[in-house]
């Protein structure tokens, strides 16, 4: 799709998750992959489709709230206590980067969580 073009259905939006998701996972086959460009294309559309259905995007979260969010949604559990002060005590300006790329290289976490959402999400 292009920047600017309609999204097919106007009552839904490309949940943030799932459109990072798809530009993260690259990074599992490629170590030297960088993610960054492809986000933000990402983000350049996401923020062209907000600004013309007028909806304010939602503030950044702090990092507290991200390494829990990040856990989550790609490994399916809340972090270690050890896991979480590891990357809170990080300065790395690239750590947001830097976690989701070693949670998506967890293969035993990453692929039984979306084992399992699938498997529900099917269920007849």
């Amino acid at each position: 799709m292009k920047i600017g073009q309609p999204y097919p259905v106007k009552s839904a939006i490309i949940p943030c998750w799932l459109a990072a998701l798809f530009v993260l996972c690259p990074i599992v086959a490629d170590a030297d992959f960088d993610p960054r460009p492809a986000a933000a294309k990402v983000d350049e559309f996401l923020f062209a489709y907000l600004k013309e259905n007028n909806i304010e995007p939602h503030p950044n979260v702090n990092d507290e709230q991200f390494v829990r969010r990040a856990y989550l949604g790609i490994i399916g559990r809340i972090p270690t206590i050890e896991e979480a002060d590891a990357f809170l005590q990080s300065s790395s300006s690239g750590k947001d980067s830097d976690l989701i790329q070693q949670l998506l290289k967890n293969d035993a976490g990453y692929t039984a969580h979306h084992y399992h959402f699938w498997a529900d999400l099917l269920r007849a």
